[in-house]
């Protein structure tokens, strides 16, 4: 992290007006990115908003949310279980190790990772989705430790 530090106070100094500032949580500018990148990145995630809300008002359709939640609850499992496995690994991860130093991507992978495995272990562990999604966030990170 200080040597992002080090990079946005040397192309600062060179009066380079072409990068953009991530702020993270405690107020601190950690990464700095060039405008194409953070363009790219932009509207990658807006596509995947867009086609996730495509996916999920055709899949949901009509369905009130009682159907809904019905529906999900035979792979998620009982909610209340699900959000104490969840919160229980979320709280675990945070008090331990290293978790600050973590890129926001980072973290934000751990977090849906635990949302999954709540899922798995209060819903049904043989629904693949889960497992699928595991891997998913796990490969976003690895994607970007490459970059």
């Amino acid at each position: 992290m200080n040597t992002d530090r080090a990079q946005l106070a040397a192309l600062d100094a060179d009066g380079m007006h072409n990068t953009q500032r991530i702020k993270y949580e405690y107020g601190e500018f950690d990464t700095v990115k060039d405008q194409q990148t953070l363009n790219q990145e932009y509207q990658e995630r807006r596509l995947n908003e867009h086609n996730k809300s495509l996916f999920e008002k055709a899949w949901v359709g009509n369905m009130s949310a009682p159907s809904i939640i019905q529906t999900r609850s035979e792979t998620h499992g009982d909610f209340t279980i699900n959000s104490h496995v969840s919160q229980a690994i979320k709280r675990a991860v945070r008090a331990h190790g290293k978790y600050q130093d973590l890129h926001d991507y980072q973290r934000e992978a751990i977090d849906a990772i635990a949302g999954k495995i709540g899922r798995i272990v209060a819903g049904d562990a043989d629904f693949s989705d889960h497992w699928v999604d595991i891997a998913g966030y796990a490969e976003l990170v690895r994607e970007r430790l490459k970059k």
